[in-house]
């Protein structure tokens, strides 16, 4: 498969059948980075872009044409963000459209956006769907929930989030593989003073870290070590989790007490249990 059409594939698995993006791009081989991209891109951007889309088309396209909307949205993506020159995606794009009376349609809308981005952006600016980059409904349901700081809560939400791990300090100490990233040219700074968290200074694929197949840390939500630090705990005593998965409060607390010896974790969700 070509590169656009495993980015379709992959979005139509997660827009249409709620199927997670780690889930719907196991099968991709070669390329992975740029497919990674390019659909986090469409998806990061979906609220946004669609109201650039209601400027660009007179309606909207029938449920049976997801596939030419979404062929728009990656030119949208990469226009807004260009890494290539933008007459090639435009080519590239409607090159590969398999509809006929699409691609009259594809071609003009992704030449008019990359003429007219400034005014287009313009002209919708003062949508929230637009400037907050979130959808209708969740933008709603922030603002009856936050009444005062619904605003800026969904702006920081729609910023390109920090990469943060906790380090495995029963494999290796913290600083010693900020040192060893530090050489590869990866910068990771504390997340406070004396946790096992580290935050990166870009964003980079976990899985390219060194440690990452070794299990020396994890991609971890800091929140996890809060419930640590006000956990109680004595030695001799058990623990029982309720909603255990993904396990990050789980390998936080055993790293902390290595001398936990009963251990009973739940989880409602047979598959999700299975992965934890």
């Amino acid at each position: 498969m070509s590169i656009i059409e495993n980015c379709l594939n992959i979005l139509s698995h997660v827009v249409d059948h709620r199927i997670p993006y780690e889930v719907a791009s196991r099968s991709i081989g070669k390329d992975r980075d740029i497919i990674y991209a390019l659909c986090h891109g469409v998806l990061n951007n979906w609220p946004k872009h669609t109201v650039l889309l209601s400027q660009l088309i007179n309606k909207p396209l029938k449920s049976k044409n997801k596939d030419v909307e979404r062929l728009i949205r990656l030119g949208l993506f990469q226009i807004d963000d260009p890494k290539r020159p933008i007459p090639i995606v435009i080519d590239e794009l409607v090159g590969f459209c398999r509809k006929s009376w699409a691609k009259p349609l594809i071609n003009a809308c992704l030449r008019r956006f990359s003429r007219e981005q400034l005014n287009l952006a313009e002209q919708v600016r003062k949508k929230e769907s637009f400037y907050l980059n979130h959808m209708p409904w969740f933008i709603d349901e922030t603002r009856q929930s936050l009444t005062e700081s619904w605003e800026s809560v969904l702006l920081a939400l729609a910023q390109e989030p920090k990469l943060i791990i906790r380090v495995n300090q029963l494999a290796i100490d913290r600083d010693d593989l900020r040192e060893i990233w530090k050489k590869a040219g990866v910068v990771a700074k504390p997340y406070t003073h004396d946790s096992s968290y580290l935050i990166l200074d870009k964003q980079i694929k976990p899985n390219d870290l060194f440690g990452y197949e070794q299990g020396l840390f994890y991609v971890q939500n800091p929140a996890c070590h809060h419930l640590v630090e006000h956990l109680q705990y004595e030695d001799c005593q058990s623990i029982l989790e309720i909603g255990a998965f993904p396990g990050g409060k789980t390998t936080d607390l055993l790293e902390s007490h290595p001398s936990i010896k009963y251990w009973v974790s739940i989880d409602q969700s047979k598959q999700r249990y299975g992965r934890f």
